[in-house]
């Protein structure tokens, strides 16, 4: 038989019995929107994670924290079961001081964050007290109306604030820059206004000197828990993160504090993505498999309602070959129908599916689905390669079939 006549037997086997048709079709479909969905799932994850990561101050900081060796647990007097952890070695703002004038190419800077909330309406804004160079570090938090604070803010513990400007966080749209507003009975003064680009765990803060905020809102015995440090030279990176440790290690005891890099972090997310990663790609294969095994049914099943066309065929010359082919064919036009309608509804609503699923922000950013061009080849290959092993029972066993009891079949 020639190519065109098995092209032309598919096209009226497929449009012959449309309900077995639209059944096949939908099970591939299914299968495959699952596979592009939960796949490009995890690819917006790890763009999320990135994309966190170069908000966060960027690829050239690092955090300075405490080790366990610096931590000493007492039990609470009232209280069998508690316990309180203090620092041997606290960190502290006199701390921040001194490593920034020791490392001029280095900035290091802190944030306190209280109990306090400010309500208004359905809105909850939380304060952070943070220094100078806060808004340096974090490039993403743009001033766009008035300043940020300055040493004077610092060292007079100066009642000002810095607000959010986008419409859905602002504090009050009536309200600017230079306007005087009563936060917890205290009186503040707006001096600037920020919008946050991609940092959605700062989009609802109210920034407040860092000396102001440990005077009037924190009630906590702890000091702050972590520094943050950005090298202004990349290059100078790893440089300046050995000889930080070296001067931490030197005031008080080797040990006491580790220092995490970006990069650390990216190697520690790609550890914990690995095992991750590879059980979404077999979730998405059993997806898949699912969609094979139930066309490979249909089509076992439409074997023996079409026993007497087989037994016909092959009465007037058609060989065991030829019957393969064509049902082999039939299933590859299933798969390729239905994961290509499975694929174009990905494209177009995933990311809208993902949104709506998704409520939640993971490492401080929207989690969202990532439709890239290696998902959209991975799941055309995975679906080919489906269709092509569940395509070869149904085909094996229609080639066999002898003519002499196709022709009796009823």
């Amino acid at each position: 038989m020639r190519k065109l006549d098995f092209l032309s037997l598919t096209f009226e086997s497929t449009r012959g019995n449309i309900l077995r048709t639209f059944l096949s079709i939908i099970s591939v479909v299914i299968g495959v929107f699952s596979f592009v969905f939960v796949v490009s799932l995890n690819e917006g994850m790890a763009e999320s994670m990135m994309q966190t990561i170069k908000n966060y101050g960027g690829y050239n900081t690092f955090d300075i924290k405490s080790s366990k060796k610096n931590m000493v647990m007492t039990s609470v007097t009232d209280s069998k079961h508690r316990k309180t952890i203090h620092y041997r070695y606290p960190i502290t703002l006199t701390l921040i001081d001194s490593l920034n004038k020791n490392f001029n190419d280095a900035i290091f800077i802190t944030e306190l964050v209280g109990d306090d909330y400010y309500i208004k309406g359905e809105k909850r804004y939380r304060f952070l007290g943070v220094s100078e160079n806060f808004f340096e570090v974090y490039n993403n938090i743009k001033i766009e109306d008035g300043r940020k604070f300055n040493l004077l803010d610092i060292k007079s513990k100066n009642n000002v604030i810095v607000i959010a400007k986008n419409d859905e966080s602002s504090l009050d749209e009536k309200m600017s820059v230079g306007d005087m507003i009563t936060i917890n009975n205290y009186q503040f003064e707006i001096i600037g206004e920020y919008v946050s680009q991609g940092l959605n765990l700062y989009s609802r803060a109210i920034f407040i000197p860092i000396t102001t905020f440990k005077t009037l809102f924190y009630k906590q015995e702890e000091m702050p828990r972590s520094i943050l440090c950005k090298v202004e030279d990349v290059s100078k990176l790893d440089r300046t993160i050995d000889q930080v440790q070296s001067y931490l290690d030197f005031i008080s005891e080797k040990g006491i504090f580790r220092i995490n890099s970006r990069e650390d972090s990216i190697k520690d997310f790609e550890n914990m993505s690995s095992a991750y990663s590879n059980l979404i790609l077999l979730f998405s294969i059993l997806m898949l498999v699912t969609g094979g095994i139930g066309i490979m049914n249909i089509m076992l099943s439409s074997i023996k309602e079409r026993m007497r066309e087989i037994g016909i065929k092959k009465a007037v010359g058609a060989k065991n070959r030829d019957i393969f082919v064509q049902f082999f064919l039939e299933t590859m036009f299933l798969f390729f129908i239905g994961g290509s309608i499975g694929i174009i509804l990905a494209v177009f609503s995933v990311e809208s599916v993902a949104e709506f699923i998704i409520k939640k922000q993971v490492w401080g950013a929207q989690a969202k689905a990532l439709i890239t061009f290696r998902v959209i080849i991975t799941s055309i290959i995975f679906s080919g390669i489906t269709g092509f092993i569940f395509g070869l029972l149904p085909a094996i066993k229609a080639s066999k079939v002898m003519p002499i009891d196709s022709l009796r079949y009823e």
